[in-house]
């Protein structure tokens, strides 16, 4: 191809292919972000080119390379076939995303949910622009934490937020997304503003049902309310900061939801005071291994549910004979309506699990659940029980020790679960 046809211009010392230009006009059409997304891939050609040395070209290979405007694309000289790309600024966006930390990931959702008011349509999404410490106080995390997530976002070539570099970012700086584009351009995000609007209107939702609950206007939670309630609780983890964006009364909704789970916990005459333990698996001496247990005492429909407000007038003591535990480290508790709500999803903190019903003898059991009633036998961590256990557990997680345990039986009073969860 001769040299006159390769270029259509010169920037700044720099050459561009024609055949840039032409791709560049039909890609962009009618696309109301044109100039926004030209200039994003337009900074990213030219640092490329830079990099390469010599004269800059911005050639219509590295904007392929780049993912374009979005859509499909070509997957590379030789290649059958196309791939497709969400665009330059989305993938762009997407690697700046990949190279932090965990936490940092969580904060990056957070801090972008948070500087966007979103309609629920499509294209209707605006800027927010938030306080630095707002943004830490929604996340739940230490401004320095936010901070270097905003500086991974406004950096030099990426300019994703504003203000850039290198004005100082105090916590009573306001943040801002550089250009409504990135809102629509950038997949990953239009999912969490989706996510932020969803839970935006459940926790209206609840707010509005306590006001009228306060009032006399109306009752506590259905039980299908109830129980989006919950799951919205368990997986935004949402606090005072984040509420003051859609309510004025987080206090009064919060308590309208534990009201509510009271209400139905009584009314299903159903308590379950449960501990998730690490508890210890012994082989003979042989092999030593940890299992997360949940250990679940189950009561239905006592008088007094559960038994939990009796005072059986026996003293805590300190130790067992035989060296048996009084205790199990490193606990905490699951609520009845959690345990319940893990049935329905089938997954427990995140994971699958296996429950396992320890009681003896004839009785109800909870579907789905796993009969191991000798698990509960007493005895001494080397005896027939213990080695038999041992080989069920294997099989029944295929020797996983990811996999949450949950040991039940027939209430308060009964050990059996409470022993089957010191073997292990």
């Amino acid at each position: 191809m001769p040299a006159r046809d390769r270029r259509a211009g010169r920037v700044c010392g720099g050459e561009v292919e024609s055949a840039l230009v032409t791709r560049l006009l039909n890609d962009i059409g009618g696309n109301p972000d044109q100039l926004p997304l030209l200039q994003h891939v337009l900074m990213l050609l030219w640092r490329q080119a830079r990099e390469r040395g010599g004269t800059p070209l911005l050639a219509l290979a590295d904007y392929e390379r780049l993912g374009g405007i979005g859509g499909e694309r070509s997957a590379g000289a030789g290649a059958a076939g196309l791939t497709r790309s969400n665009g330059a600024l989305s993938d762009h966006a997407d690697r700046v995303w990949e190279a932090l930390t965990a936490e940092q990931k969580r904060l990056t959702e957070t801090m972008f949910r948070a500087l966007i008011d979103s309609e629920g349509v499509i294209g209707r999404d605006t800027r927010r622009p938030t306080e630095l410490g707002t943004i830490a106080g929604i996340a739940g995390a230490p401004v320095e934490a936010v901070r270097a997530v905003v500086e991974a976002f406004r950096a030099p070539g990426v300019n994703f937020l504003t203000p850039s570099p290198p004005a100082p970012l105090n916590p009573d700086m306001k943040i801002d997304i550089s250009h409504e584009s990135l809102i629509r351009q950038w997949v990953k995000l239009r999912e969490w503003v989706r996510r932020e609007y969803q839970s935006a209107e459940e926790y209206r939702h609840i707010e509005h049902g306590a006001k009228q609950w306060k009032n006399h206007r109306g009752n506590l939670l259905s039980r299908l309310d109830l129980l989006n309630a919950r799951q919205w609780r368990t997986s935004e983890n949402p606090n005072s900061a984040w509420a003051k964006r859609y309510g004025d009364d987080y206090g009064l909704a919060m308590e309208f939801l534990r009201k509510s789970e009271i209400s139905r916990f009584r009314r299903r005459g159903l308590v379950a005071a449960a501990v998730a333990i690490p508890v210890m698996l012994l082989a003979g001496a042989a092999w030593i291994t940890s299992f997360a247990v949940t250990v679940a005492f189950l009561a239905l429909a006592y008088v007094n549910p559960g038994d939990e407000a009796v005072d059986y007038g026996i003293d805590r003591r300190e130790s067992l004979r035989q060296g048996t535990p009084t205790a199990i480290s490193d606990g905490k508790i699951i609520k009845t309506l959690d345990l319940q709500a893990a049935l329905e999803r089938k997954r427990l903190e995140g994971l699958s699990f296996k429950l396992i019903d320890v009681l003896e003898g004839k009785h109800d059991s909870i579907a789905g659940s796993i009969p191991l009633p000798f698990a509960g036998s007493s005895g001494h961590f080397q005896d027939d029980v213990q080695n038999r256990l041992e080989d069920e557990l294997r099989t029944l997680t295929g020797n996983n020790l990811e996999v949450p345990l949950v040991f039940y039986c027939n209430g308060s009073m009964s050990w059996l679960s409470y022993n089957a969860s010191l073997r292990p």
